[in-house]
C-alpha cells in the first residue's frame, strides 16, 4: 500500500489505497508520517460488510472518526453515485452536512462564512439505497459465490492466482481479481484481457497505485513495488450478478488461453 507524499510546493493529497476488496488491516502511520498532525478517515468505499473477525466482528471503517462509503453504479450496494459519511461523532457530522448543502449560514440572504459544495444525495437516490439494504447480506453471498466459482473453475490452471482471504477479515468479495503469470500461464494480463474483449466479455486491469499517476510524478513515494507487480499482473474480472452458465463462459475462456 504505497503513499504518495506531496512535496511542499504542490497541493496532492497523501494517499494510500488497498488492491481489490479485501478489508485492509489499518495500524498506526508509522514515525515517517507524525510530523503534523493527523485525523483517521476510513475509506470504505465497497466494504459496508467486510469484517474483521479477529476484533469482534467490526466493520471495515470501524476505529476511524469517519468512514466513507460509496453507491457508486458498480458497488453490492448502489444508489446510482454519491455515498455516505458516517461517524459516532455528531460535531462532525453536523459540520458534513453543512459543508455538503452550500454552508449556507441562518440568515434571511445567502451568508457563507465558508466555502460550501453541493454534494447531498438526493432523497430519491437515498431511498433507492436504502431499500437495497435489506438484501445485503444476500447480495454479498452472491459475490462470495462469484469468487468461489472463478477459483474452482481456474485452481488447476498454472499461473493464476487469487486474493487470499486473511483469517482476520471476511470479504465482501465485491470484485473477483485474478493475478497471471505470464511464464507459468503463458500470457500476460493484457493478452488475457484482449482475449476476454474478443470474447465480448469486459475485464480491466486493477487500479493503477498513485505514485504511478501522472498527477503524482513528482511527489515523494514510500513503498510502491508491491502495488506496481499487482498492477502488472491484475486483472478485474467480471463480478456481477452472472448466472454459473455465463460465468462458466469466462472461465472457458481464460482456460483456453492458458499455454496454448
Amino acid at each position: 500500500m504505497p503513499v504518495c507524499r506531496a512535496p511542499a510546493s504542490r497541493s496532492a493529497p497523501r494517499s494510500a489505497k488497498p488492491l481489490g476488496p479485501s478489508p485492509a488491516p489499518v495500524q498506526r502511520p508509522g514515525r515517517r508520517f507524525r510530523r503534523a498532525p493527523r485525523r483517521a478517515v476510513a475509506g470504505a468505499g465497497r466494504g459496508a460488510v467486510q469484517e474483521y473477525p479477529g476484533r469482534g466482528g467490526a466493520k471495515a471503517g470501524h476505529g476511524a472518526r469517519l468512514a466513507c462509503f460509496s453507491f457508486n453504479g458498480n458497488k453490492i450496494i448502489t444508489a446510482g453515485g454519491g455515498g455516505a459519511l458516517v461517524s459516532d461523532n455528531p460535531a462532525l457530522i453536523a459540520t458534513a452536512r453543512h459543508l455538503s448543502t452550500q454552508a449556507k449560514e441562518t440568515a434571511p440572504h445567502y451568508q457563507h462564512e465558508t466555502t460550501g459544495y453541493s454534494y447531498g444525495l438526493s432523497s430519491v437516490l437515498a431511498a433507492v439505497g436504502l431499500a437495497q439494504l435489506r438484501t445485503l447480506e444476500a447480495r454479498v453471498a452472491s459475490r462470495r459465490a462469484v469468487f468461489a466459482r472463478y477459483v474452482v473453475g481456474l485452481a488447476d490452471v498454472p499461473g493464476v492466482s487469487f486474493m487470499p482471504e486473511p483469517a482476520w477479515g471476511r470479504s465482501s468479495r465485491w470484485l473477483s481479481v485474478a493475478m497471471f503469470d505470464p511464464a507459468r500461464f503463458g500470457a500476460d494480463r493484457e493478452g488475457v484481457r484482449r482475449a476476454l474483449d474478443e470474447a465480448g466479455i469486459e475485464s480491466r486491469p486493477v487500479w493503477k497505485p498513485l505514485h504511478l499517476q501522472p498527477a503524482f510524478r513528482d511527489a515523494e513515494v514510500v513503498g510502491g513495488p508491491v502495488a506496481a507487480s499487482l498492477f502488472e499482473r491484475g486483472l478485474c474480472l467480471p463480478s456481477g450478478n452472472m448466472t454459473p452458465a455465463v460465468q462458466a463462459r469466462v472461465i472457458e475462456t481464460i482456460r483456453r488461453l492458458a499455454r496454448r
